[in-house]
């Protein structure tokens, strides 16, 4: 029932309304990271060890940039698939993967997105402990 749903005209709205929100969220994702947002949601100030700042610093920052590429290749899946009205032919995140492995300097492209999305997972395991919570 819901695959043939997303296969008629409907789908190939739906998944350009999707494709566009994962545009925004891949802009969105850079603009955090050249801007340096992610930093105001810590008590960067109080953290005394400039090593720990540093941590913080560029693991946001190239984690950032990792995600926004992750959407970016998704929001073009998305938008692909509603331009050729094959929405059944839908990728996922592991086909982006393997959608940057493909390319032209595929293993170095790889080797870049996960270095960031270890970088990410870094990021967030500061964020935990030096968060910064309004009272």
């Amino acid at each position: 029932m819901l695959s043939s749903f997303l296969t008629g005209d409907a789908g190939v709205y739906i998944f350009t309304a999707i494709g566009v929100d994962l545009v925004a969220t891949s802009f969105f994702q850079f603009k955090k990271a050249f801007y340096k947002d992610f930093l105001k949601k810590f008590d960067y100030e109080s953290i005394s060890k400039e090593k720990r700042r540093k941590t913080i610093k560029n693991t946001g920052y190239l984690g950032l940039i990792a995600r926004g590429i992750i959407f970016a290749i998704l929001a073009y899946f998305f938008i692909r698939a509603a331009v050729e009205h094959s929405t059944s032919d839908i990728k996922s995140t592991p086909d982006a993967f393997v959608f940057l492995q493909e390319s032209p300097m595929g293993s170095w492209l790889m080797g870049i997105v996960a270095a960031g999305m270890v970088c990410y997972s870094i990021y967030v395991f500061m964020m935990v402990k030096y968060r910064k919570f309004r009272t």
